[in-house]
């Protein structure tokens, strides 16, 4: 009886692992572009889920950069060449972004336990083009 029990509990358990979410069963991948104009003097935050600009704010206001801070709605920000993530220093998001010398497709997904959340430093750069 005991042997029936456990096969039994292990089917249902690799069925219910077998099971999708509606939303993901038949999505393919999807070519999405936005265009985001760049407002001198003002951070842009986009929403790479909603492919949407969510909001704006100025430049070194420190009040509405803590206000962003807390948000969630956005993945990235752009002002005067200058990128912002939803991530670490800039936001409470789980978004992220690093520099590597390495084709995204030959990135090593193994050592991102070792990837470090961003730190407040400049970089710039000059034009951004999404797709």
């Amino acid at each position: 009886m005991k042997r029936v029990c456990l096969w039994m509990l292990a089917g249902m358990m690799l069925l219910l692992a077998g099971c999708a979410t509606e939303d993901a069963v038949g999505r393919g991948v999807q070519d999405v572009s936005l265009t985001v104009n760049d407002v001198p003097n003002r951070w842009t935050y986009v929403s790479l889920s909603a492919h949407e600009v969510v909001g704006s704010s100025s430049l070194g206001d420190t009040h509405e950069d803590a206000l962003w801070m807390l948000r969630t709605d956005w993945d990235i920000a752009f002002c005067n060449g200058m990128i912002r993530t939803n991530s670490g220093s800039s936001g409470k998001g789980k978004g992220g972004i690093t520099w590597t010398p390495v084709d995204y497709d030959d990135v090593d997904n193994l050592r991102a336990p070792s990837y470090q959340t961003d730190t407040r430093q400049t970089v710039t750069v000059k034009s951004v083009e999404i797709e």
